[in-house]
């Protein structure tokens, strides 16, 4: 079934059928034409009778490297600009090694804290970079529950780490005349700006 959302903005669902007992369905929602979603719509058929959909025990032996794969394959690929999947691979590089072998399921609160820690304590980042990783995070267990495959997003419990505010450096009085009066010499095209 292919629900538009908004202007160009489509949710696909695709029914699994009754899966151990229970009504399975899987849902994915794009950016493009409504064409571009019925090709979706073919392909997550396609994988329904091929048997790649996920078991409840599937579920809970996917590791946090499995997860974070579906999330670019499955999801970044098809709805985020180039830039930010590049961004969003180069922070999982420490988190997969951090966390990749962990089961979804043993993740927790007190587990992301101790990770958020070890950034700010071992690898020495800035709270800004470690607000990068907790977003990427928070995306990646947030699509997981809007793909039933968890109930609960465990770092949404966590305080979103501050942002850093810089001090902004300008020039006194007398550092501005000194810039303006070297300028003076210099061609029309270092006067200008």
């Amino acid at each position: 079934m292919i629900q538009n959302v908004s202007k160009n903005k489509y949710k696909i669902t695709v029914e699994c059928g009754i899966v151990e007992g229970k009504r399975r369905r899987i849902s994915q929602t794009i950016i493009g034409t409504k064409q571009e979603a019925k090709l979706l719509e073919t392909d997550l058929i396609k994988k329904v009778k091929n048997g790649n959909f996920l078991s409840e025990k599937a579920i809970k032996k996917l590791t946090f490297k499995e997860l974070a794969d579906m999330f670019i394959n499955d999801y970044c690929q098809t709805n985020l600009k180039e830039n930010t999947i590049y961004g969003y691979k180069s922070l999982l590089n420490i988190t997969l090694k951090e966390l990749g072998t962990m089961k979804i399921e043993d993740i927790t609160s007190y587990v992301l804290q101790n990770f958020y820690n070890k950034l700010k304590n071992e690898y020495n980042y800035s709270p800004n970079t470690v607000r990068h990783y907790y977003v990427l995070i928070n995306n990646i267990f947030e699509r997981a529950i809007k793909w039933q495959l968890i109930e609960s997003n465990p770092n949404i419990r966590l305080e979103k780490p501050k942002l850093e505010k810089k001090e902004a450096k300008i020039y006194d009085y007398n550092q501005l005349k000194e810039l303006l009066n070297a300028l003076k010499t210099e061609p029309i095209d270092y006067q200008a700006p």
